[in-house]
């Protein structure tokens, strides 16, 4: 849900700019100040409301597929019903443990990953400054050196964050299900010793 969360949060702020933009052109080309920023405010009410939305409904569906996965006879719109019942007086506390989990795992892959980074990417900053202060011509051909090094560095920070969060997320969603249905009075289904 977090990665969710974050991706939505990305669209929105584009969607923002190019609604920005957008107004601008329209108001440069006749329109005036008051179109830029009614396009403006209009952009920014419909980003806000589209992530309230986002973090409404992801709050709300984020169990469906575990809820799915233990009880195979839900079916998707029976897991997603079962979901909303579970957060029902309960969402905001569901949202804050959510994203206090998000906040937590942040944190935790940017210790890992960020002295790694320093790592890979430092020697090419450093080697791109000295060649930048001892260079008297151009400096196109300068940059080019430090996009390996940055991919690299990235690519693993992105490949740690994506380990952590595919171990821990659905460890989160799993237990927090399990803590709503105890708290909603309702045992889990388990399955038969015999496997039937």
């Amino acid at each position: 849900m977090v990665f969710s969360i974050s991706c939505t949060a990305a669209l929105v702020f584009y969607a923002v700019l190019a609604l920005a933009t957008a107004a601008v052109v329209y108001g440069t080309r006749g329109g005036g100040l008051a179109a830029v920023f009614g396009g403006v405010a209009l952009g920014s009410a419909g980003a806000l409301g589209y992530l309230a939305f986002t973090y409404w409904f992801s709050t709300k569906a984020q169990f469906a597929y575990p809820l799915m996965a233990r009880d195979e006879k839900l079916g998707v719109f029976g897991s997603l019903a079962r979901s909303f019942a579970l957060v029902r007086g309960q969402f905001w506390r569901v949202l804050g443990l959510t994203l206090l989990f998000g906040i937590i795992c942040s944190f935790a892959v940017g210790a890992i990953t960020g002295p790694l980074i320093a790592v890979l990417i430092l020697p090419a900053y450093l080697g791109l400054l000295q060649e930048l202060l001892h260079r008297t011509g151009g400096y196109a051909d300068v940059l080019p050196k430090l996009f390996g090094p940055l991919a690299l560095g990235l690519g693993v920070s992105m490949y740690l964050q994506a380990a952590l969060m595919g171990v821990l997320g659905p460890t989160f969603q799993a237990l927090l299900a399990l803590d709503l249905t105890a708290r909603a009075g309702r045992r889990p289904a388990r399955k038969p010793k015999n496997g039937r």
